[in-house]
Formats: structure tokens, sequence, C-alpha cells
């Protein structure tokens, strides 16, 4: 739930400069991120995990997105896991964004 990054200015970063600044993610801003990284790897988003921790229902609330990426070939549901084909990790941020 907390986010960090490093300084944004490049000659503190390139000089060692170790300026973190971190502040405490919303929980939009937390589901948001489950789906971006989950999508990213080969096992997908775990959509009974993602509902329990977020009280959501993704399969519902994302029911129109969902079937046009289906419909397109880029995304497939296999056990209960939103999985991005081969197809689709061309247009991954795309595919995020179309989820978030």
């Amino acid at each position: 739930g907390i986010r960090s990054e490093n300084t944004s200015n490049i000659y503190e970063y390139l000089n060692g400069v170790t300026t973190i600044n971190s502040y405490k993610m919303t929980k939009e801003e937390e589901k948001e991120e489950r789906i971006m990284l989950s999508l990213r790897t080969k096992e997908g988003l775990d959509i009974d995990a993602f509902n329990k921790e977020f009280n959501a229902d993704f399969i519902t609330d994302k029911k129109r997105q969902i079937k046009k990426l289906q419909d397109n070939g880029f995304v497939k549901i296999d056990d209960k896991f939103l999985k991005v084909q081969d197809k689709g990790f061309y247009l991954l941020d795309s595919i995020i964004m179309e989820l978030i």
C-alpha cells in the first residue's frame, strides 16, 4: 500500500543522491497497480484474489471491456485468471488502460 520512488532529478540520481519519496496509495491506485502488474506476468490476474482483496466483482465491473478484448483475441479467462494472449502483449499498455 506504499509507493516509493527515487528522485526525479537525473543529476541528483546520477550523483548518488538517495532521496526517496513515499506515499500511501489509495485503494483505487492499489487496484490499478494490481491489474497492471498482474497482466504483465504469464500467470495473469487472479480474479478471485482480486475480488476478495478489493471487495469487488472484476468480471461484472469490467464485462464490456473484457468482452471487447476477448473478441479481438487479446485476453482470455483461464481457470479464474485473466491472461493476456501472445497477440495482446504487443498492445499491453493499451489493454491495461482499457481495464483500469
